[in-house]
């Protein structure tokens, strides 16, 4: 029988890469300069908002000035139609993606989705990566902290002082995506809906947070984002609130106040039409409906305030000196 060569990625480079990038976190810490930039949106189930959410927070983001890298670690690729760019130049599939990582080299984007939104994308090319991945978890040494959960922090690593924002849009449900987006993050989202799929997809998620936790010590979970929930089903929510905030071993101010509800009507015209809500309620093009649109921004709106005001906060205290 042949022999079978396979190539992997050099995990001596994985390792010494890690190992500049945790000094250079603790010199951060030590004089106060430590930034929460890297931000994680996952969850344990597809369909519950996850991508419009991340699309929105990205693009609201670069309207507002900052520069922001989106690397979306999905199979299906969503984000390029919601953007609208599918099947065009900026839309590889997920190769350029796969090429950084798997070479430890720094992402490199297919161009600007919007002015300041740098994209790399995800697609069909991703599930190679997986693959790759769950090689090395079986040939590298035993114990949690291992060398293929490091493989988009050494990527992440070589550009991350070119943006001001990195946002990490992940597939629900995929282990090796999850935890290599967690050990490279300093912020985790968490969209989600009530519904009992949901929440033990949401159960998932807050595990792998704690595992991951033990290693990336300033990973610090900013919020929970209820999806397609009546806003004026006020004891239902705080039923919720208290049982996602426990499900996550988390305080329950954890769970955001303000759940983005669930219009059809205009969820379908945003993807079909490459925009946000928040965009086509500023464009305000014929045969759109105009107040479904206004009330998904304003609760798209009202979300990111609120966890911008998180991450201000983790800033704060992890810069404040020690008492």
């Amino acid at each position: 029988m042949p022999r079978v060569t396979v190539d992997v990625p050099d995990l001596s480079t994985v390792r010494r890469i890690v190992g500049e990038w945790l000094q250079r976190r603790e010199d951060d810490l030590d004089a106060q300069e430590y930034a929460c930039k890297v931000l994680a949106i996952i969850n344990g189930k597809g369909g519950v908002g996850k991508t419009s959410f991340a699309v929105s927070w990205a693009v609201n983001l670069a309207a507002q000035g900052k520069k922001v890298l989106y690397v979306e670690l999905d199979p299906q690729g969503n984000a390029c139609e919601d953007l609208g760019i599918n099947k065009t130049p900026l839309d590889d599939g997920g190769q350029a993606q796969v090429d950084a990582v798997l070479n430890q080299k720094p992402f490199q984007p297919t161009g600007e989705a919007r002015p300041n939104l740098f994209i790399v994308p995800g697609g069909q090319a991703l599930s190679q990566l997986v693959t790759e991945m769950h090689f090395l978890r079986r040939i590298s040494d035993a114990g949690n902290d291992l060398p293929w959960q490091y493989l988009y922090l050494c990527s992440l690593d070589q550009c991350e002082d070119d943006y001001d924002i990195i946002v990490f849009d992940v597939a629900p449900g995929d282990e090796a995506l999850q935890k290599n987006a967690l050990h490279a993050a300093d912020g985790l989202i968490v969209p989600t809906r009530s519904d009992p799929s949901s929440r033990k997809g949401l159960r998932i998620v807050a595990q792998r947070y704690i595992e991951v936790k033990e290693h990336n010590e300033t990973l610090e979970l900013l919020g929970v984002v209820l999806f397609a929930t009546n806003a004026s089903a006020t004891k239902v929510q705080e039923n919720l609130r208290k049982d996602l905030a426990r499900d996550l071993g988390s305080a329950k101010h954890k769970v955001v106040p303000h759940p983005i509800r669930y219009v059809e009507s205009a969820a379908v015209e945003a993807r079909r039409r490459g925009k946000t809500p928040t965009e086509l309620v500023r464009e305000r093009p014929e045969g759109v409906p105009l107040k479904s649109l206004e009330a998904l921004s304003a609760d798209y709106s009202t979300v990111n305030t609120w966890l911008l005001t998180e991450v201000t906060a983790v800033n704060r205290q992890l810069n404040s000196p020690e008492d």
